[in-house]
């Protein structure tokens, strides 16, 4: 999560990996590198996509949807998914 609001643009977010997991509110995440996951863990909230994850428009017509991590946007530096 944290490099979505690393990278110019946030067009080009990078995969976690199992040496870098941590598990909060309920799931494990997967950081690119070490310094992600402290980041991550010093401002959580900072960094968790709104809805949990779920597609935003889904949760605007009260449904829940799962979410692709390439269709996102950041709004207001907060992360928001949707399923295509």
């Amino acid at each position: 999560m944290v490099s979505y609001f690393q990278v110019k643009g946030h067009q080009n977010p990078q995969l976690g990996k199992k040496a870098y997991k941590h598990k909060w509110n309920g799931k494990t995440w997967y950081f690119a590198s070490k310094k992600n996951r402290e980041l991550f863990l010093k401002s959580p909230k900072k960094y968790a996509p709104a809805y949990h994850g779920y597609c935003a428009y889904a949760i605007g017509n009260n449904a829940t949807h799962s979410s692709d991590a390439l269709a996102m946007t950041v709004v207001k530096r907060r992360l928001f998914f949707s399923y295509n």
